[in-house]
């Protein structure tokens, strides 16, 4: 990838703390952050200045930096159980709520979604899960802030190390033998342009957010304030917020009910 310099002013160090703070929401002080990506520019075969410029160009590598600064938790572990209460919580929800409708609709917002890879594995899940899925219209909005992002979610391409992360289960539904989502899978994902500071164009009543590892890293006035909006986005009795497994929401937004494993349901 060819390294296009800086236009920030200040150290690697000064502009990687900028970056993680302004897209991310993640405060992290200056002086910490050799220490944290240390064996990533070994592993890229840079310095710091020319790691400092390649997060500001590639949202992928930025995604890559926050996941540096994530605990030591056993993510695909709380992924997996979070899949599950989509299958055996959520879904018969869903179901018994629309079982008179003709044209049930499932409704989802993926946040932060940096290579679309949640959203595509959701519609694997309820393309494989959801009883007579062709009546079913499945709405799964894919957002982040940067349109690299964007691209990359309507690509819908995936590489072996990408893959690797995945429940072996959502990666047999989710993409053929060459790492492109099924063509089943098209037309239940949109990609769009979003901040979680800005406006959101979306209407309510959703059936699942997924926010994971990125409330907690939030001021707590903001961290509130945008758990707020998102709470008023859910259906009531019943939708749900996935957030990371070692997030707790509590001290945001005690009128949220938690069932483990970063579930929460309004």
């Amino acid at each position: 990838m060819l390294t296009i310099p800086s236009k920030r002013s200040g150290t690697p160090e000064t502009i990687l703390a900028e970056l993680l703070a302004e897209r991310s929401g993640v405060t992290v002080a200056p002086a910490a952050i050799p220490a944290l990506v240390a064996g990533r520019i070994r592993q890229l075969g840079i310095d710091l200045e020319s790691y400092a410029s390649r997060v500001e160009a590639d949202c992928l590598e930025h995604a890559v930096l926050v996941d540096l600064l994530r605990p030591a938790e056993t993510a695909p572990v709380s992924v997996v159980q979070q899949d599950q209460d989509l299958i055996q919580r959520l879904i018969p929800w869903a179901v018994h709520r629309q079982r008179n409708l003709i044209r049930p609709t499932l409704r989802i917002w993926v946040v932060d979604d940096h290579d679309g890879a949640a959203a595509w594995s959701v519609a694997a899940l309820l393309h494989r899960h959801v009883p007579e899925r062709e009546i079913w219209e499945f709405s799964i909005l894919s957002t982040h802030p940067a349109s690299e992002a964007m691209i990359r979610t309507r690509v819908g391409r995936y590489g072996e190390d990408r893959l690797a992360a995945l429940n072996p289960e959502v990666r047999s539904q989710m993409v053929a033998a060459d790492g492109t989502v099924r063509r089943e899978l098209r037309d239940s994902v949109h990609a769009a342009l979003l901040s979680l500071t800005g406006e959101w164009p979306i209407p309510p009543n959703l059936d699942l957010i997924i926010c994971r590892h990125h409330l907690s890293r939030l001021p707590l006035a903001q961290g509130t304030a945008i758990l707020g909006r998102m709470r008023k986005m859910l259906r009531p009795g019943g939708g749900s917020l996935h957030v990371g497994a070692d997030e707790d929401l509590t001290p945001l937004d005690p009128c949220m009910r938690g069932l483990g494993h970063g579930v929460f349901v309004r």
